[in-house]
């Protein structure tokens, strides 16, 4: 049998409307028994904003804290100019040189990565200050 009918939509290769991916999101929290309750309650904020953005970062979020991103400040170098607002769902790591003034949004920060990016003119600010103020994700770069 070579159809998709019978088959559950999300293996279909169909697109989900945003409001599905808001409720699979839910679900998925509901799912999972998150140890850290500051990260539970971050998951169902970003879930409630129903943007394409916040949604994509609960994805990346909600996977076990060993397998979460770790991204050092070179590759941030790399990928920033200046004035840029970069997101990590994950921990900015201190490794490397940031020559541009930016706005690093991150779970998690070492040390260091603080100190580097403050010293560059930037700003680190942490994932739940940010969807306070943009709850539509928009002018964001997602690094991964």
């Amino acid at each position: 049998m070579h159809g998709t009918a019978g088959m559950p939509r999300h293996t279909q290769g169909l697109k989900t409307t945003l409001a599905e991916q808001s409720v699979a999101l839910r679900k998925r929290i509901q799912q999972r028994d998150f140890t850290d309750p500051r990260i539970k309650h971050l998951l169902v904020q970003l879930a409630r904003t129903k943007s394409p953005f916040w949604i994509a970062v609960a994805k990346h979020l909600s996977t076990p804290s060993r397998n979460r991103v770790g991204i050092n400040l070179s590759q941030i170098n790399r990928q920033a100019t200046a004035g840029d607002t970069l997101v990590v769902p994950g921990k900015v790591l201190g490794s490397g040189n940031l020559t541009s003034k930016v706005t690093v949004v991150a779970y998690q920060f070492s040390q260091s990565a603080v100190e580097t990016i403050k010293k560059a003119g930037g700003e680190a600010l942490l994932i739940e200050e940010l969807v306070e103020k943009d709850k539509t994700g928009k002018k964001l770069k997602l690094v991964i």
